[in-house]
């Protein structure tokens, strides 16, 4: 007999539910509970799992996992201090502008004296103890070992302050202040020489900007970098020494800023304070291959890897100075920048002292050591200068003239490493 189509269609679901009732029995045909499918509240179909081993995506990640190490490190750097320059433009008959000198105030008026008066040096300025973190990611491959690592520094730096310059100075009988705008042997004035007209001058003819209320000059860098290494062998902790050829390539970018700001009332005599400022940005981006070795010395609980890294690339730097004389009437802004590509290398040096704790588990320190060969630093980028304007007289002026110099990065690193 022959039976209707939804007739079929009824007892097949009829023995679909009583096969999938006998398969959610427990013994002694207890029922077992099964979780429900979830539905999509949008579509009303089921949602699929979200890790499932069979699929080819997530069965990469998974042998990716399993010859994976991952290392989470703390850094603690010094980076290299600003030449020891002067801020502000040579003087001829003044070799050491740190001890105090007598000054005339050429530039604002006609020549009057200004008493003692000394120039600030960018060695007072240092850039210790940076934190920064590092994460690095290790896979072996059948044929050797990539690692990926990106690491990055907080942004800090240093400060030069000369506060309240007028405090101390001679009185007369009265207690009131003689001359508070004179700089003295004791309480000198601070200033930033200026060339005139391309020109360094003596200190009697000189153009320069007088400060005798405060003065104050800031510093801060940051940095950090990626790059991607592709060593020879993959990672064998059972031999006692290894040495393993490398290649890859890395970026790094360092930020610097620079800014000096002085404060001139006249004794007290002005109001309003004038405010001068002049600074400077400089912004390195450099790029390009490296290649290097690592040395591994292992045992069954310490192990030691010097790893030195040279890289062969190109620096895109740009660097920028600034300027303002606010005399509480008017505000006179000076901008000035340039960039351009370099040529330059990098060495880097990294010693690992490695402690297992566990099949899984390791702590470890080691030293970093950076070498730059050709980096663009604000504080040394800054021409201090006077040009003549339409009344005969001088003024203030900054413009940008790049100086590429050495620099470099050292410290210690601590932090621990888990293996799949």
């Amino acid at each position: 007999m022959s039976y209707s189509n939804p007739f079929r269609i009824l007892m097949l679901l009829l023995a679909v539910s009583v096969c999938g009732g006998a398969r959610a029995q427990g013994p002694y045909g207890a029922p077992v509970y099964q979780q429900p499918p979830q539905l999509n509240v949008h579509m009303g179909e089921a949602v699929p799992d979200i890790w499932d081993e069979s699929q080819p995506l997530e069965r990469f990640f998974a042998a990716v996992a399993k010859r994976s190490r991952v290392r989470i490190e703390y850094l603690h750097w010094d980076f290299e201090e600003p030449d020891p320059r002067n801020l502000g433009a040579p003087i001829t008959d003044v070799p050491d502008p740190s001890v105090p000198f007598l000054v005339n105030d050429n530039l604002n008026n006609a020549g009057a004296p200004a008493g003692f008066a000394v120039v600030p040096n960018a060695a007072d300025l240092g850039l210790q103890d940076i934190s920064g973190i590092r994460g690095t990611l290790e896979v072996d491959l059948a044929v050797g070992t990539i690692e990926a690592s990106v690491f990055g520094t907080q942004a800090d730096g240093d400060s030069l302050i000369r506060d309240d310059l007028q405090r101390g100075r001679p009185l007369d009988g009265l207690g009131m202040p003689v001359d508070p705008e004179l700089g003295t042997i004791l309480r000198p004035n601070v200033i930033t020489p200026l060339l005139t007209n391309g020109v360094p001058t003596t200190a009697e003819n000189l153009n320069a900007l007088i400060y005798d209320e405060g003065f104050e000059a800031n510093i801060a860098l940051r940095t950090w970098g990626t790059g991607v290494i592709f060593l020879q062998e993959k990672y064998l902790p059972r031999e006692t020494f290894n040495w393993q050829w490398l290649g890859g390539a890395r970026y790094l970018n360092i930020e610097e800023d620079f800014v000096q700001v002085g404060r001139f009332n006249n004794g007290g005599a002005n109001l309003v304070s004038s405010i001068f400022t002049v600074g400077g940005e400089g912004m390195n981006n450099i790029y390009g291959p490296e290649f290097g070795g690592r040395a591994s010395m292992k045992s069954d609980f310490v192990s030691v890897n010097i790893t030195p890294k040279l890289m062969m690339g190109l620096n895109d730097h740009r660097s920028q100075v600034f300027g303002s004389v606010d005399t509480g009437a008017a505000v006179q802004s000076l901008n000035s920048f340039e960039e351009a590509i370099d040529f330059t290398a990098v060495f880097d040096l990294n010693v690992q002292v490695e402690f297992q704790l566990t099949p899984h588990c390791s702590v470890f320190a080691g030293y970093d050591f950076l070498y730059i060969g050709q980096t663009s630093r604000p504080n040394q980028n800054i021409v201090y200068d006077s040009t003549p304007n339409a009344t005969g007289s001088f003024d203030p002026t900054v413009t940008n003239r790049t100086v590429l110099d050495d620099f470099s990065i050292q410290g210690f690193n601590l932090g621990g490493k888990l293996t799949y």
